[in-house]
This record gives C-alpha cells, sequence and structure tokens, in this order.
C-alpha cells in the first residue's frame, strides 16, 4: 500500500509538473508573439513618424525656399527701377553738365542708396 501511496504522490507530482511546463510553454508563446506584434507596431509607428517629420521638414524647406525666392526676385525689380531711375535722371546732366549736376548726381545717388541693404557691409 505504501508502494501505491508513493506511485501517486510521484504521478500527482509528475503530472503537475508536465501540466505546469505545458502553461509555461504556452506563455511563453503568447510572450513571444506579444513581443513579436509589439515590435512591428514600434517599427510601423517610427516609420510613420519618420515619413510624417521628413514631409514636415519638407514643407517648411519648401515653404522658406518660395518665401526667399520671392524676396529675392523683388529685391533684383527694385534694383533694377532704381538703376532705370538713376539713369534717366543722370543721363542728361551727363551730356550737358552744369551747377545743378551735382546736386542731382547727389540726390538720385541717394535714391538709389535707398535700396541697398543696411545689413551689408561696403566691400
Amino acid at each position: 500500500m505504501l508502494e501505491f501511496i508513493i506511485f501517486l504522490v510521484v504521478f500527482i507530482i509528475v503530472v503537475s509538473l508536465s501540466v505546469m511546463i505545458i502553461r509555461l510553454k504556452n506563455l511563453n508563446t503568447q510572450l513571444i508573439v506579444a513581443i513579436d506584434q509589439s515590435i512591428r507596431d514600434i517599427e510601423y509607428v517610427s516609420a510613420r513618424f519618420n515619413n510624417n517629420n521628413e514631409s514636415i521638414e519638407k514643407e517648411h524647406l519648401l515653404a522658406f525656399l518660395n518665401e526667399t525666392r520671392d524676396i529675392a526676385y523683388k529685391y533684383i525689380e527694385d534694383v533694377h527701377i532704381a538703376l532705370l531711375e538713376y539713369k534717366a535722371e543722370i543721363e542728361y546732366d551727363l551730356e550737358n553738365p552744369s551747377d545743378l549736376s551735382i546736386h542731382r548726381f547727389r540726390k538720385a545717388f541717394d535714391k538709389l542708396q535707398e535700396i541697398y541693404p543696411k545689413d551689408v557691409p561696403n566691400d
């Protein structure tokens, strides 16, 4: 009878350990699947975030380039107009100098100086 009890105890221990091992394997498999899914989710979110950042950075860069291009074209147009005005104002005085010529040259030059940017050094 003692042998039967020992057999029964050992059998219960073996069955219990087998059930625990099966549950641990099942839990381990679930954890591996969950970790794998989490890694895929992180990669997906990271890729979307990077694409959004690149898109936002591209938009900002394009806006900056468009704005600076418009400013540059406006400046070139202003300089062109000012030079044409300067030429028109002094052309007659260059051909027919008089006492007023210096005054007209100075006035036309000051007008031309107004469009020159103040923060650019005179090199």
